[in-house]
């Protein structure tokens, strides 16, 4: 039995869990075949039909300027989850790196990376990020780049901290005095060890981002309409919550499902591959 057939059966003993990878499959399907399940343009007006409700020809029925909802949520989902993926993967590689080389040289190279982490940490995420956004400007780019400069010091702090704990292991000790180069030592013994932890925080970071680029695009500091993303379609149906609820009612209903199923499973992983939450409690907190 290979590794993906283990987990998957591992996910299937758990309800919940399996909840949230149904979730998650389904919303991913969206953004990939989102141009094969809906025969309407997302960016296509028609003034003639703006804020109707639901029905057969629009299950999720218009926005303001006539463009089909449903379209719009499903291309919607292609650009949540790419900012998600993009910032996520962005800021792991940046904070994994910073912090095996902070952890594992320590010295004053590990004091100046803490010290800049620790303020950054001071702040929380989502100001940071209005404040970059801010001066950089609303747009796709823009956004990527805010979110990856405030989420890289978690990743950090928590790679600093096992590399801390693993350096000092025997058989880490073993390949020193067997003069093993320090790149070496820390891709072969002390990333690997560092692995299980990480991917946790990176599925529950993925959560947290979708949230922060919903929040951002809602403020008008994302992405701009007409681009179909979740926070600016949420934005456009505030005007309307009296008259047209539903443009902001499926906007917020499909962040919320998203969320959820990301930390459920994000909650299953940590109980299955890091039970004690030792690593977590302190980069979480």
């Amino acid at each position: 039995m290979t590794c993906e057939e283990k987990w998957y059966l591992a996910i299937r003993r758990d309800p919940v869990a399996m909840f949230g990878m149904t979730v998650i499959t389904v919303v991913t399907i969206m953004a990939i075949f989102a141009p094969l399940l809906t025969s309407y343009d997302p960016l296509a007006t028609d003034l003639s039909i703006r804020l109707q409700g639901p029905s057969w020809e629009h299950p999720m029925g218009t926005d303001d300027l006539g463009r089909d909802l449903l379209s719009r949520i499903m291309y919607g989902a292609k650009y949540t989850l790419s900012i998600a993926a993009v910032v996520v993967m962005v800021s792991a590689i940046v904070g994994t790196a910073l912090g095996l080389l902070s952890g594992y040289i320590g010295g004053k190279v590990d004091l100046a990376l803490m010290r800049v982490v620790d303020v950054m940490l001071a702040f929380p995420s989502i100001i940071l990020a209005l404040v970059i956004s801010g001066l950089l400007g609303s747009g796709f780019v823009n956004l990527l780049i805010a979110l990856s400069l405030t989420q890289w010091p978690t990743y950090t702090r928590l790679v600093r901290g096992n590399t801390l704990s693993l350096k000092e292991r025997e058989y880490v000790e073993a390949a020193r005095a067997l003069r093993a180069p320090r790149r070496w030592i820390i891709r072969r013994h002390i990333l690997p060890n560092t692995l299980s932890p990480l991917l946790v925080v990176m599925t529950m970071d993925v959560a947290h981002t979708i949230i922060f680029a919903a929040a951002l695009s809602f403020l008008g500091l994302g992405v701009q309409s007409p681009t179909p993303e979740w926070g600016s379609i949420l934005r456009s149906g505030m005007p309307y919550l009296t008259t047209a609820p539903h443009i902001a009612l499926f906007a917020g209903l499909m962040i919320t499902l998203t969320v959820l199923g990301i930390n459920l499973v994000g909650s299953w992983a940590q109980r299955r591959y890091d039970p004690k939450g030792h690593e977590l409690a302190e980069v979480m907190a």
